[in-house]
């Protein structure tokens, strides 16, 4: 809702004047209470990682922090490999499955390998069909997350992989 105003008043348009909604007990959340076992192999312990010291003073950065600017055309480019078979594909889930696509392939990921994936999303849409008020102030995220072998992702075109990533979301 914030987020919203402060787009309609960038875009000097005019905002609609909503008091929010606070009340947390509309929400319903797994109820009865649901736990899926799945979640525990999302995450790694922070004690099972192998660290290893480096005997450098300095050691490089392990992490490389990269901007990477694409135009439309590049964008309609993806999109358009993703839309093959017919399935009209956003332009994040094409985006997102070519670059589920490039990080299996320049990590040299073996072929064997279970490789996931997850988009934020906003859950707002969702919960307004479900009777939420559109004044209800507070975060509707989610992240899911979709599975594939390595091999299937390098090897099928990227129409399927937006597919696997289009139906989680």
């Amino acid at each position: 809702m914030f987020l919203l105003s402060w787009a309609q008043l960038s875009r000097k348009e005019s905002i609609e004047m909503l008091t929010p909604n606070f009340d947390r007990s509309i929400l319903h959340p797994r109820r009865p209470p649901h736990y899926c076992s799945a979640i525990d192999e999302m995450y790694t312990r922070h004690s099972s990682l192998h660290l290893v010291k480096s005997k450098k003073q300095n050691p490089a950065p392990s992490l490389v922090s990269r901007i990477y600017y694409l135009t439309t055309k590049d964008v309609q480019v993806l999109q358009s490999n993703a839309n093959q078979h017919g399935k009209q594909y956003s332009k994040l889930v094409a985006f997102s499955a070519y670059l589920w696509k490039l990080l299996i392939l320049s990590q040299g990921i073996q072929s064997d390998k279970n490789c996931s994936i997850g988009v934020v999303i906003d859950g707002r849409t969702r919960l307004e069909n479900m009777g939420i008020p559109s004044n209800y102030f507070g975060n509707v995220l989610s992240l899911p997350f979709v599975e594939a072998q390595a091999s299937d992702i390098k090897s099928q075109p990227l129409s399927w992989s937006a597919k696997l990533i289009h139906n989680v979301i």
